[in-house]
Parts: structure tokens; C-alpha cells; sequence
């Protein structure tokens, strides 16, 4: 999926063109709905014109008609030879009618004995009076219906005319004669041409085969089976099934037709239309839709583009203000200008500035304690009558409460140093300020001389003053080591045991003892250990409980055993190879898992 690297691409692609699709669906939707409802409606309005057209038509042929099938009625009846007298005369002042004459077989003729004389038809060339009368007289009827033929170019009257036949047959079905009405095409056609279908798209007037009587615009083709239009070869064949209809024809270009046969004459009116004309409303309105959906479309856009550029304008504030607070500059203070999410983001981002300059503060004063602390612990390891001693602190925060020193005192002997680790309760900087204050005592006590378990109940003393609100104490271990004498003494204030390891035999030994942490109880008396079992190439250590208390991934401790084996393999270094040694193993043991407690060794390794 594409991902937009600036928010107004983004906000506009996510909102126009869900847009764009709901406008574009809609607009489809509609346009099939209303070109659906306009195909229905053209079909019922072309059906009812070609109707209508069509009835014009008939119109003109019901007179006519009416007349011929009363000529036939009224043979065989008393006077019938004076009411077809008077029928012919009406027939010939019809409009339209060019002549309407009754020609007689040649049977009857011959029958009548008068054959050469009797040739002409009633009219210009009349039949004579007594063949007439006994025509008149006979009970005659018609065969079949009336006859209306296709239009013909008639060379006597120099016109194009159709004629309406009626033949007449006696009681043996003989034929007699016929009656026949010619009408001008001009007069029936023009109550076709006068009406707005034949003026509306393609409009043919066609018998039931397909020959074209009259077409509009005009062609020279003279039958529908000519023509290459599929519209209307479709048309053709569903006019020789049905009365009427409409179709359509989809393909390129989109056309309509309609057919409606005539009552009268074996004629069919057809009306093929354009889909454009028919559809014409829904395409102007289709035009308008896609104009105003054009125009809304670049509205929302511009609407868009205001809003955005708006909101990225005060995230480019808030962005370019929040830089400078990481290059530690805390002034920018921006204005609030809304009142939406944008305002509330501003609000808080100055609240924000505020809090990390206090906390950037803070932060420098954590800095200059840790600063502080490390520089009060032994920067350097310490080379003292054959003994090298060396010691390290690893805070799990900036600052806390581990301690460890190398304490020497011209009150103590050219031959004697102690060397002092505690581990304050909990972490972090009342633990630092804890551990400072219990340094300063230490010091400030062994400077004064005495045994170390003097010392140790002095300091606890003076530290209980202070802790009885608070409840911290402090966890010691304080060892003087007299190196003429190659003597242990110690004090064991609620510490683990230091550990006095001898290479030759790879046996530890803990130097125990009893006693209760520091700051605890005030008057409490500690009790010395001695031990002379130092001598060359053993290592004395000493360490918090950070060590083996540490846990991998899956919450496994480090354990002493672990401790021990690593003090074994590096045992042949220096006391501050001895110190890395176990820091390494201590790290590979943890691996990416978070250093829990505060982690401090001092070893003490008799080179002489």
C-alpha cells in the first residue's frame, strides 16, 4: 500500500476519493435508473403516437369502407339499384377518392348477352341500366374482406394512388363483379405526415412484408429486408409476429424503435429513434450532474487544502518548537490559536516544555550527584604492603546506595588498612544520600582509631538518629587487614559473608560472623572475627547481593555457585581482572534482561 509522506496528501486522498466513488456510484446509479424510466416512458409515448398516426390513417378508409361494405348489404333488396346509385355518387365526392367504379365479370356479362357493351365500368364508362338493375337485383355477397392494395403511380390520373377493392360473388359463388375505390396516397399519407411521429427520428410506413410504402427521411430503398440498419431487420421480424412494440438496440449506436399495424390496411407504421433524442433529458441532466460533481469535487478539495494546511501549519509549530526543546532550548512557548484537538495538542505541549525543563533540571542535579558519588568511592585500585585491592560500583540508576572504600589512617599503623562495602536499603537517591552520610561517619570514626567493632557501633549510632523516621539502614562489611601480621579482623553488620579464596586448594571460606545492619537498633553491640588464615596468593572478596541475585530472561538467578566458579577460572589475573571476569560472565548470564539491584565487588588479592 502506498504511504503518503505529507499529511495533506494523505487526508485528501483518504477523503476525496471515497468521495469521488460515492459521487461516481451515485451518478451511475442514477443515470441507469432515470435511462431505464425514460426508455419505458418513450416506448408508451411512441406506441401512443404511432397509435394515433395510425388511426388518422384509418380514419381516412372508414368512410369508404362503411359505404362499400352498405353497397353490399343492400343488393337483392327493393330499390337497391337506386340506393347503389346513390352510394357510388357518395363514394365519389369522398375526399381523397378519385373515382369509385363496379365492373362486372366477364360471366355475368356473357350471360347477359351484351359482352361488348357492357366492358366499361359504371361511371365514365357505365354500365347499362337493365344489366345494372338486375346486378342490383340479385341477393349478392362480398369474398373475403375488402382489399386495400399498395400504392401505384397511376398513369391515367398522373397521381400515386391505392385502391380498395370489394368483390362480389352471387348465390353459386360465382363472381358478378367488384366494386373498387380509387383514393389518392397523398390524402391518406398526409394524415400520417401531419402528425409529430413521422417528424420525430426515422419514420417508415411499410405492409406486412417489409416493402417500404413511404419513409421519411426519403430513400431509395424500397424494402426493409434491404436495409444494413440491425434495428430495423429486428424490426421486420417482430412486426410480422405482433400488432405493436418497441426494442432496442444496445450496441454502438444506441437506437429505439416502434411498430404499430393499422386496422384498415395491411400496413404497419415504424418509428426508429436515436438514443441520444430518446435519452436527451437524462444526458443534459447526466451533463449537470458531472459539471456540479466537478464543482463540488474541487470545492472539497479547496476546503480541504485550507483545513490541512491550517493543521500542518500549527503541527510545523509544534514540531519545529519541539526540536529546539531537544537541543535543550526550553523557551518556545506557542499561542493557542483553537479551540479543537489542535489547541488541546498545543496546551499540552506546553505543559510539556514546562515539566521537562523541570525535569532537565532534575536531571542535572541527579547528574551532578552521580557525579558526586562516584568521585567519593575509590577511583583507583590500591597497592598496599604486597596487597592489591581493587573495587567497582554498577548502579541500576543514575545514583545508589552500594559503597565500598579502602580506608588508611596514620592512627591505624603503617601495616593496617581496612577496606569498608555496605548496601543500602533500596536504590536511587535517598539510598546515594544515605550512603554519603554513612561514608563521611565511617571515615570520620576510623580516623579516631579504635577496633573496627568500635567503629561500627559508633557509626550505628550516630546513623540511627537519622534513620528513625525514614527506616532506611545499611548492610556492612568492614575488614582490617594488618599485613605484618598477616591478620583478619572484621566486623559483619548484617552483610553476607566475605569470601577468602585460596588457589592452591580451591577451597572458599566465608568470613562470617553475627551482626545486625547499621541504622537499625541504637545501642547494639557488634562483636570482632579474626581470622590468620591470610597469607600470599589468596584472594579475599567481598560483594552486595546484586551479583547473585541477578536473573536472566527467564528469571533464573545468577547464584553464588556461579560467583564462585567465576572467581575460580580467573583467579590467575589481577584483582581487576578478577572484577571483569565476573562482570562479563554476569552480563552473558543476563543477556538483554534489565539489571534489577546495584552491583559492587572489591578484591583483595595478596601478591607478596
Amino acid at each position: 500500500m502506498y504511504k503518503f509522506k505529507k499529511i495533506n496528501s494523505r487526508i485528501t486522498a483518504y477523503l476525496l476519493v471515497p468521495v469521488a466513488l460515492l459521487l461516481l456510484i451515485m451518478g451511475w446509479g442514477g443515470y441507469l435508473l432515470a435511462s431505464d424510466h425514460l426508455q419505458n416512458l418513450w416506448a408508451e409515448a411512441a406506441t401512443l403516437q404511432l397509435q394515433r398516426a395510425a388511426h388518422q390513417v384509418d380514419m381516412r378508409f372508414d368512410e369508404p369502407k362503411a359505404l362499400i361494405n352498405l353497397f353490399a348489404e343492400a343488393s337483392g333488396k327493393p330499390g337497391a339499384w337506386l340506393t347503389h346509385k346513390i352510394i357510388l355518387d357518395q363514394l365519389r365526392s369522398q375526399d381523397g377518392v378519385v373515382r369509385a367504379d363496379v365492373s362486372l365479370s366477364e360471366g355475368y356479362l356473357q350471360e347477359a348477352g351484351a359482352a361488348s357493351e357492357m366492358r366499361g365500368r359504371m361511371g365514365r364508362a357505365s354500365v347499362p341500366g337493365s344489366r345494372m338493375e338486375r346486378l342490383s337485383e340479385m341477393a349478392i355477397r362480398r369474398r373475403g374482406g375488402i382489399q386495400v392494395a399498395s400504392p401505384v403511380f397511376d398513369t391515367d390520373e398522373s397521381r400515386k394512388t391505392v385502391s380498395l377493392t370489394s368483390e362480389f360473388l352471387d348465390e353459386n359463388d360465382e363472381p358478378v363483379g367488384a366494386l373498387e375505390v380509387v383514393m389518392e396516397w397523398s390524402h391518406l399519407i398526409q394524415a400520417v405526415q401531419a402528425e409529430g411521429v413521422w417528424k420525430a427520428g426515422r419514420a417508415i410506413l411499410a405492409d406486412n412484408q417489409g416493402r417500404i410504402l413511404a419513409r421519411n427521411p426519403s430513400a431509395s430503398m424500397e424494402s426493409l429486408n434491404e436495409t444494413a440498419d440491425p434495428l430495423e431487420l429486428k424490426t421486420l421480424e417482430a412486426l410480422k409476429a405482433k400488432e405493436s412494440g418497441t426494442l432496442i438496440y444496445s450496441e454502438d449506436p444506441l437506437q429505439f424503435s416502434g411498430f404499430y399495424k393499422l386496422r384498415e390496411a395491411p400496413w404497419t407504421l415504424v418509428l426508429i429513434a436515436p438514443g441520444e433524442e430518446v435519452l436527451a433529458p437524462i444526458l443534459k441532466s447526466r451533463n449537470y450532474y458531472i459539471a456540479g460533481a466537478t464543482l463540488e469535487f474541487f470545492i472539497i478539495l479547496l476546503l480541504i487544502r485550507i483545513v490541512t494546511t491550517k493543521t500542518v501549519a500549527s503541527i510545523k509549530e509544534v514540531s519545529d518548537a519541539a526540536k529546539k526543546v531537544s537541543q535543550g532550548d526550553y523557551s518556545p512557548h506557542l499561542e493557542t490559536k483553537y479551540r479543537d484537538e489542535m489547541g488541546t495538542l498545543v496546551r499540552d505541549f506546553n505543559t510539556m516544555v514546562v515539566q521537562l525543563e523541570e525535569r532537565a533540571r532534575l536531571k542535572t542535579s541527579i547528574n551532578l550527584a552521580m557525579e558526586v558519588q562516584q568521585n567519593l568511592l575509590p577511583q583507583d585500585s590500591v597497592k598496599f604492603q604486597g596487597l592489591d585491592i581493587a573495587g567497582t560500583s554498577v548502579y541500576c540508576d543514575e545514583t545508589g546506595g552500594d559503597y565500598y572504600d579502602f580506608i588508611h589512617f596514620d592512627s591505624m599503623g603503617e601495616q593496617c588498612m581496612a577496606v569498608a562495602l555496605g548496601d543500602v536499603s533500596d536504590h536511587g537517591i535517598p539510598s546515594a544520600l544515605f550512603m554519603t552520610t554513612a561514608r563521611a561517619l565511617i571515615r570520620c570514626r576510623a580516623s579516631l582509631g579504635g577496633g573496627p567493632a568500635a567503629i561500627v557501633e559508633d557509626v550505628n549510632r550516630l546513623l540511627c538518629r537519622d534513620t528513625q523516621q525514614s527506616g532506611a539502614f545499611m548492610t556492612l562489611f568492614y575488614l582490617e587487614l594488618d599485613a605484618g601480621k598477616n591478620k583478619l579482623t572484621w566486623v559483619r553488620a548484617g552483610h553476607d559473608p566475605a569470601l577468602l579464596y585460596d588457589p592452591a586448594s580451591g577451597a572458599f571460606e566465608e568470613l562470617g560472623g553475627k551482626g545486625l545492619a547499621v541504622g537499625v537498633r541504637c545501642q547494639w553491640g557488634y562483636e570482632e572475627n579474626h581470622s590468620t588464615a591470610w597469607g600470599p596468593g589468596k584472594i579475599i572478596l567481598l560483594a552486595t547481593d546484586g551479583i547473585w541475585e541477578a536473573r536472566n530472561p527467564r528469571r533464573e538467578q545468577f547464584g553464588k555457585e556461579r560467583f564462585r566458579e567465576s572467581i575460580r577460572r580467573s583467579a590467575h589475573l589481577g584483582p581487576e581482572g578478577i572484577i571483569q571476569a565476573v562482570l562479563d560472565d554476569l552480563t552473558a548470564f543476563r543477556q538483554d534482561a534489565a539489571i534489577e539491584d546495584d552491583i559492587t565487588l572489591v578484591v583483595i588479592k595478596d601478591e607478596s
